[in-house]
């Protein structure tokens, strides 16, 4: 409990330094608009999420990113041997 009191602390010490320049009260009492129709960005958002949330998607892309890290570390290989070769 006591470890949490002070990082709490430091935190809030770290927060006033950076002087973000948040208004409280102006912020509180600005308009906010709210929008009932439909929002492409989010639906975009969502169709893209559900995309790579499905599994054969998910293990295609796990899949390709191990291909292109093998690569590269192959590629790392071949650039160091060709400098202790020079």
């Amino acid at each position: 409990m006591k470890a949490c009191i002070i990082m709490h602390n430091m935190i809030i010490k770290d927060e006033e330094a950076m002087n973000i320049g948040f208004d409280c009260e102006r912020e509180v009492n600005s308009f906010i608009s709210v929008s009932y129709g439909e929002i492409p960005e989010l639906h975009d958002f969502l169709q893209t999420h559900y995309r790579i949330s499905d599994r054969a998607t998910s293990s295609q892309l796990q899949e390709d990113l191990n291909i292109c890290e093998n690569n590269m570390v192959t590629s790392r290989i071949i650039r160091f041997e060709l400098l202790m070769l020079s």
